[in-house]
């Protein structure tokens, strides 16, 4: 089943490039988790689980998270079609 070998590992190229894009642009704007908390409601366990890449990202999540940050989603999914 190819296909579905190379879906899983386009899935885990675009959660390991979520979880990079969100943690550089929320270190480079200096923004605390604990910010974060404050401003979308996200738990800062939740963030930081996205961030180290240890439980992947839900969707809602992510959309708040890029939305805040100022990052276009496209940045976070990439352009690449399967």
């Amino acid at each position: 089943m190819k296909a579905e070998k190379e879906i899983d590992m386009y899935i885990q190229e675009v959660q390991g490039r979520i979880s990079r894009i969100i943690h550089e642009t929320r270190t480079k704007k200096k923004i605390t988790l604990r910010e974060i908390y404050r401003k979308t409601g996200i738990c800062i366990a939740c963030v930081s689980q996205l961030e180290n890449g240890t439980n992947p990202p839900r969707l809602a999540i992510v959309i708040r998270l890029a939305l805040f940050l100022g990052i276009p989603l496209k940045d976070l999914l990439g352009e690449k079609i399967i």
